[in-house]
């Protein structure tokens, strides 16, 4: 996951998080829980899109190999091993200029958070140090006076007076001062200012820390009015209007925030049982999870297709057919019979063909057989059955009996077949006997000193230079000729005997005659160049 698209997630987590806060707890009196819960929603909005959920899929048989899919038997391991060019061009891409923009925003904020913390350093250095005191919890903390014309303030273990409130506000004052100090409260907005400047693109992370100012503030003045509400609000309205020393800090008067604490002194408690609200955030996690964690579920969701089978497995149906097939009269011959039909979702089978056999007399009491078969297990895909087309290849005339191999996949090649730039097959149907035979009577290949390269789905440009078959794919056997390959802009680097197979179905691909890859790319390009780059 990318780290863009990784905030993203992270920033619409904590939309829906103060979203619900603010519709369903902001007016409530349980100033602590909904501490509580502005903090875990912001560690929990970075934590859940790193959650992953992976599903362990068991197949009870291998899914098969066709020569459609993957290079013949003779053809060695793929090496890939690229050349980077020199002339490399940098390719412009709107996710970089995004990057740099995000990246330059973290700079500036970072700078922001920096400046702040360095005048607050200024501010107690220049504070004059009165005693030692410690809150009602115990905790020891800085007492400081400072000559200028702030409101006084607390930051984590300092609480800076200034000098009218040493002399005529001071208990009040730090006693709600000394609130802040006691229960860390600095500690949650340095935590937000940190997440500010990673996610410095969303203005919500202001709200949070307005929220978590404003409940600091509840907390504070709960505990310091005890039951002399009204005396406390006649305080705050005649307290002198001072400039705030900090944005880190906790000062003990914000104008924006006088008329909404007095009002929370003078509310009454919310009952109890409103604590049930915060319930409701369980199905809130679910649904968020849904849609930013199960997407990976739903990407690795199995949809694989469990082939059609003769009851039993391949094993009851060699006995079936062993038991059942009698050999036409005259001389034995021994080979394959590669035959294909229809399982529909009832198991019923049509549409038999004999793709390719021996002789008549043996194809057709193949054909016979296989149409008198009992039912299938039809092929199942998402737990439903559906139809398929089942393909067999069946070993008649050996001397360890009857041998028989099952396929959900043609396993004929269907594609063109190349050799040195010259095209030696378009056939419809290929299969791996014919298929070796056509290389091994080409005097021109030696498959262990040749590179074999297989280009895999329909490609427009393959489909023109060598006919309507290549849109199955075009295996090139490179021997005499080395034809320069070049995939996304790097070189394929040629080791004797080695192979590589490229999806193009949704590629650019592009083939140079000798004069025209010689010119654009020297010598190294004499014999022809490909050029494929995904579109991706």
């Amino acid at each position: 996951m990318s780290v863009l698209i990784y905030l993203l997630k992270v920033n619409l987590i904590l939309i829906a998080f103060y979203a619900f806060y603010w519709v369903f707890l902001r007016k409530n009196t349980f100033f602590q829980t909904n501490r509580l819960y502005l903090l875990l929603s912001v560690v929990v909005s970075f934590l859940m899109p790193l959650m992953k959920i992976r599903h362990n899929y068991t197949f009870s048989q291998k899914l098969p190999v066709t020569l459609n899919e993957l290079p013949t038997e003779s053809i060695k391991e793929v090496v890939y091993q690229p050349v980077f060019s020199e002339n490399y061009e940098y390719v412009f891409n709107w996710m970089d200029i995004v990057a740099a923009i995000y990246l330059a925003g973290v700079v500036v904020f970072s700078l922001r958070f920096i400046i702040a913390l360095v005048k607050i350093y200024f501010l107690l250095r220049n504070s004059e140090p009165i005693d030692m005191s410690e809150t009602r919890s115990g905790r020891e903390y800085w007492l400081l006076r400072t000559n200028k014309a702030f409101s006084s303030y607390s930051f984590f273990n300092f609480l800076i007076l200034n000098k009218d409130d040493i002399f005529y506000n001071r208990n009040i004052i730090t006693d709600h001062e000394e609130v802040h100090i006691s229960q860390g409260h600095s500690w949650d907005i340095f935590f937000i200012e940190i997440t500010h400047i990673f996610c410095w693109f969303n203005p919500l992370l202001l709200s949070y820390k307005t929220a978590l100012t404003r409940l600091h503030e509840f907390i504070a003045d709960s505990i310091v009015e005890g039951d002399e509400k009204v005396p406390y609000a006649e305080f705050l309205f005649a307290y002198n209007f001072r400039t705030n020393a900090s944005p880190l800090g906790n000062d003990f008067f914000k104008d924006s925030l006088l008329k909404e604490r007095i009002q929370m002194m003078m509310k009454t408690r919310t009952p109890l049982w409103v604590i049930s609200k915060y319930i409701f955030v369980l199905p809130l996690v679910v649904c968020m999870g849904y849609f930013v964690v199960a997407q990976d579920v739903r990407r690795v969701k199995d949809n694989t297709l469990l082939p059609a089978e003769f009851k039993g497995g391949i094993r009851a149906f060699e006995s079936y057919f062993a038991k059942n097939f009698r050999y036409p009269e005259g001389k034995r011959v021994e080979g394959d019979i590669y035959a294909s039909f229809v399982v529909n979702k009832e198991g019923e089978l049509s549409e038999l063909s004999i793709d390719k056999g021996l002789r008549p007399d043996y194809n057709g009491k193949v054909a016979q057989l296989l149409s008198s078969m009992p039912y299938w297990s039809p092929a199942v895909r998402s737990k439903k059955s559906v139809e398929s087309r089942v393909f067999l290849r069946i070993t008649l005339g050996k001397s360890y009996g009857i041998i028989a191999n099952q396929s959900n996949i043609d396993p004929s090649f269907r594609g063109v077949i190349v050799i040195d730039d010259q095209i030696i097959s378009r056939a419809k149907r290929l299969y791996w006997e014919d298929y070796t035979s056509l290389l091994k009577s080409n005097k021109n290949l030696d498959e262990n000193e040749s590179t074999y390269l297989k280009l895999i789905g329909e490609n427009q440009t393959l489909v023109d230079k060598y006919g309507e078959q290549a849109e199955f794919g075009v295996d090139l056997w490179l021997s005499k000729k080395q034809m320069l390959i070049i995939h996304n802009q790097e070189e394929l680097n040629y080791i004797k005997g080695s192979a590589y197979s490229i999806m193009v179905e949704d590629a650019k691909v592009e083939i140079l005659s000798p004069a025209e890859a010689t010119k654009k790319y020297g010598e190294k390009a004499k014999d022809g160049a490909i050029i494929i780059n995904d579109n991706y």
